[in-house]
């Protein structure tokens, strides 16, 4: 099984949409609105929605720091008196296509000798490790015939030097994997099929990290960095994510997360207590993970659930807010991934979508793919500004996605005189409309000017962006 990589250039697409209404004393070829009959001095209203080149939007690729020039064709004789201007940008991304299913993915740096992280990835049969343009760094995939790999993640677990890579198997084992080779280092059993891991530290009283791991016979586990059982923990339904980190400010060090199928979310100090009882969310919980989403310095637990939501609770497992995506939220991650203050939620979900959610749960960005997207995670893997989003989906593709780049700092200048008759000082993400008062002078003295000689002139707009892409 062979990973092959599709080698698109990262860069910034600008939508611009066109609608103009001119007073023209002449006859033109736009749309006629209306008119007034005065032998003397006839006036006719015309509504121009085409660009010169009789096209109604443009793509402007910025691939640097540069400007793109677009043209309108309008009557010399012409006075604007309404106009809007409607710009959209778009994020695309660079895709590593695979030859099977993506469960599962992680990313973290797995081969300490290099200064990038990598991609750890679980998929039907086999777990891969990859770089950041896709290739595969070991000889060939772990693999396990006739079963799927659930849940994954890269951690030191070891006394050896770097970190290893912890898989989660249908086939109710839970392999240590050798980060430079992808060789087993050790192998937990259990009754049933895993289907989620994390390493983290738990118990204070040691320096090495633990191993949780979810199952489907109803046990969270936590393993030393033997895959010794330290604890476990039963219930009646299946536990399907799991994740490790400081949630609870009055009890030291790190404790257990995990979702099961129960509806709840469960939160487990270092011995396996578990801490508070929390809330029926109403549906299966299919994902779980920790980070610090809102203002305050304590980290909270995103929830990935049937319901098609996606919740943020408290320490508590209190409810701060929720987002519905349009079908089962596979996966959650946390991280800072829009180039904002704090971090940010992103959200896989069955609807193909990838969603960003900013710390009050609204909507920040959202990219489609072609198939359920049933991993996702957060981790800096290129030398570019900001972390990038992997999403891993049915439909054997792994989306590399870096949110920085969105047009920004963009702005218009109208008939290339070097003057700024309009500018957005931030990152273009919605769509955004240029008004009337930024447009219909500078188009007005253009029409008056030198640098409209015929009867028809064709009006330059230049559009700027700072944004660099790859």
């Amino acid at each position: 099984m062979k990973f092959r990589l599709k080698r698109i250039n990262l860069f910034i697409i600008t939508m611009i949409f066109l609608m103009f209404t001119l007073f023209i004393n002449l006859g033109y070829s736009a749309n006629q609105l209306s008119f007034i009959l005065d032998p003397d001095n006839p006036v006719f209203t015309f509504e121009e929605t085409r660009f010169n080149d009789d096209t109604t939007y443009k793509l402007l690729e910025y691939t640097q720091n540069e400007n793109h020039t677009v043209y309108i064709s309008i009557s010399k004789n012409s006075t604007i008196w309404y106009s809007n201007i409607t710009l959209m940008g778009e994020s695309t991304p660079t895709e590593t296509i695979t030859t099977d299913e993506v469960y599962s993915i992680a990313v973290d740096d797995a081969i300490t000798s290099t200064s990038e992280n990598e991609i750890a990835v679980g998929v039907s049969e086999a777990v891969h490790l990859l770089n950041s343009s896709g290739d595969s760094l070991w000889p060939s995939p772990f693999s396990i015939e006739g079963y799927n790999f659930f849940g994954i993640d890269i951690g030191n677990v070891t006394a050896d030097e770097g970190n290893e890579i912890a898989a989660a198997c249908e086939n109710k084992n839970l392999y240590l994997l050798k980060a430079s080779d992808g060789s087993v280092l050790l192998t937990y059993s259990g009754p049933d099929k895993f289907y989620d891991v994390a390493i983290s530290n738990v118990i204070t009283s040691t320096t090495e990290n633990e191993i949780a791991v979810a199952g489907g016979d109803g046990n969270v586990t936590l393993l030393n960095n033997n895959f010794e059982l330290i604890w476990n923990y039963t219930i009646a339904d299946s536990f399907m994510g799991v994740a490790i980190g400081d949630v609870n400010s009055t009890i030291e060090g790190n404790e257990v997360v995990a979702g099961s199928t129960d509806h709840k979310v469960y939160l487990f100090n270092s011995t396996g207590q578990r801490i508070p009882p929390g809330n029926d969310l109403g549906a299966p919980i299919l994902d779980v993970a920790i980070g610090n989403v809102t203002v305050d310095e304590f980290n909270e637990i995103a929830v990935g659930s049937e319901d098609k939501k996606v919740y943020l609770l408290d320490a508590d497992l209190e409810v701060l807010w929720w987002f519905e995506t349009n079908s089962f939220v596979e996966s959650v991650a946390i991280g800072n991934v829009a180039g904002d203050d704090g971090d940010e939620v992103v959200v896989g979900s069955r609807d193909k979508q990838v969603y960003v959610l900013n710390s009050t749960g609204d909507l920040i960005l959202s990219y489609s793919t072609s198939g359920w997207v049933q991993a996702v995670a957060v981790g800096n893997l290129t030398a570019d500004p900001g972390n990038e989003v992997v999403a891993g989906s049915k439909d054997t593709r792994i989306y590399i996605l870096n949110f920085e780049y969105y047009p920004t700092n963009v702005y218009l200048d109208i008939g290339e005189d070097g003057d700024k008759d309009w500018e957005y000082l931030s990152k273009i993400r919605d769509p955004v409309s240029i008004p009337s008062s930024s447009i219909n002078t500078a188009i007005n003295e253009y029409l008056n000017s030198n640098g409209c000689t015929s009867k028809v002139c064709n009006v330059p707009l230049v559009f700027h962006s700072d944004s660099v892409g790859i």
